[in-house]
Order: C-alpha cells, then structure tokens, then sequence
C-alpha cells in the first residue's frame, strides 16, 4: 500500500470517529411547502412577463431582474400588477454567470413564486430553485 493511500485512509478514519461526518451537509437543504411559505415575505402567482440580466453596481456580479404580472398574490403585498424579483447570475454582452440551484425564469412561464426581501429590500426567491413553481 502506498504512503498517499494510508494517510487518506488515516484521515477518512480520523474524521468517522470524531463524528465530524455527522456534521457535513448538503449546500442546498430541501425545504417543504410549510417551511417556503413561512420564510417568504410575499407569495404570488403569475406570468413571467419580462426577464433582463445586468451588472450590480461595482460590476462583480451579474444579476436578473424578473417581472412577473401577478394574477393572485396568496403572502404578502404582492404589488398591483408586477412583481419583481431579482436572481443571480445571467448574461451580459456575451459574459454568462450561473449558480446552480437557483431559480430559472422563462418569458410568458406561468409561475408561483415564494420570495422574500434581501437586506436591501428587493425580492429575492426563497429556497433557491425550489422557490418557484
């Protein structure tokens, strides 16, 4: 056996017994129904009206911006009319940034969006991709 095998066998050894695995966790928890309606400010049902991806202030990040044309607004003030909601990443003049589990939005979808407001106060998706239906 060679001395790199032994040390990870060491190490993954090492890690069972003081527990540490327990500890490990997905990066995304899978929330249930109950749990997204809780956390959301705002709960609404609509069509995905407009999609528009841009650069944030400093211009590290890309974020979409998405109106959604609310039909019933079942949390919350789901505004008269329109709902927007911000999600990361997108495209912009040929420069993509994509997160995985977050929520993907497609013009003229018809969605039920759980969303809460960020420390700036714009909507985002609750519970990443699970937050839209």
């Amino acid at each position: 056996m060679n001395i790199r095998l032994c040390r990870v066998a060491a190490i993954g050894t090492m890690l069972a017994l003081t527990g540490f695995t327990h500890n490990v966790r997905a990066q995304v928890e899978h929330k249930s129904m109950d749990e997204l309606t809780r956390q959301a400010d705002v709960v609404v049902v609509g069509k995905v009206a407009s999609i528009k991806a841009g650069w944030n202030k400093e211009k590290t990040r890309i974020l979409t911006t998405v109106s959604i044309e609310v039909d019933e607004t079942l949390k919350g003030k789901g505004g008269e009319g329109t709902v927007t909601i911000q999600t990361p990443g997108g495209e912009v003049d040929g420069v993509g940034e994509l997160y995985s589990h977050t929520a993907r939005f497609v013009k003229d979808e018809d969605v039920v969006v759980f969303a809460e407001k960020d420390k700036k106060g714009d909507l985002r998706v609750t519970g990443g991709s699970e937050g839209k239906i």
